[in-house]
């Protein structure tokens, strides 16, 4: 399993989901069933900068990099966190059903994730083991 099948489809959705943020934060939250005020729309323009950010560079990477099993864990880790709170918000009323299919993709990058985590440990500790 090559960590580029996770990173770059990542890197493109985090950057996708950034650049609507900036844009068009009200829209967004509307579309989730969820209204923000003035301070909601600074909020999710500055995450939506991070988003942009983080998902450039995850998308530019190179087809041939590695991803560390601290990376890769921590990612996945922050997925199913993500994946929690998606559901919490979703069950109380805060998102409407997108949210459950925004739970359903982290889900998958999570277990994406995951698998590039146990693949990287067990070839650091074939190199460890050599």
């Amino acid at each position: 399993m090559k960590p580029i099948y996770f990173i770059r489809p990542k890197g493109v959705a985090t950057a996708l989901f950034g650049l609507l943020f900036i844009v068009t934060p009200a829209w967004v939250m509307t579309l989730m069933g969820a209204e923000i005020g003035a301070a909601g729309v600074v909020m999710m323009r500055l995450f939506g900068l991070a988003l942009l950010v983080v998902g450039y560079g995850m998308a530019t990477t190179s087809a041939d990099a590695e991803i560390s099993s601290l990376e890769a864990l921590l990612t996945s880790m922050g997925d199913a966190v993500a994946v929690y709170f998606l559901i919490i918000a979703t069950q109380t009323g805060v998102f409407n059903v997108l949210g459950y299919v925004l739970a359903a993709i982290y889900v998958v990058s999570s277990l994406g994730f995951l698998g590039c985590f146990l693949v990287a440990t067990r070839v650091h500790g074939q190199k460890e083991a050599s």
